[in-house]
């Protein structure tokens, strides 16, 4: 299936690295540029549909729980050549 966006440049912060298996990592990628959100509430699911639409700089959140705990994904910049991709742990936002 072909992405629905560009995620840009993708980067994991450390603890992702540490704790979370790479192959969740690689599977959880592939549903947040596929837009499957994860466990998001009605606001945050709206917002990213509206951020998709535009593509004009705006930003995608997904959450998802794998067996080692809370995964975050954010695209920052999104449409733009600087678009930025990071996972990470809730607790290093």
């Amino acid at each position: 299936m072909k992405p629905l966006f560009d995620p840009g440049y993708v980067v994991a912060t450390a603890s992702v690295a540490l704790e979370i298996d790479p192959h969740y990592v690689n599977l959880l990628m592939e549903r947040h540029l596929n837009g499957d959100w994860g466990d998001l509430d009605t606001h945050d699911f709206a917002e990213n549909e509206r951020s998709l639409r535009e593509q004009q700089g705006g930003r995608l959140h997904s959450s998802y729980d794998t067996p080692q705990g809370s995964v975050w994904i954010i695209t920052d910049n999104l449409g733009y050549k600087e678009a930025c991709t990071t996972v990470l742990l809730p607790s290093d936002y």
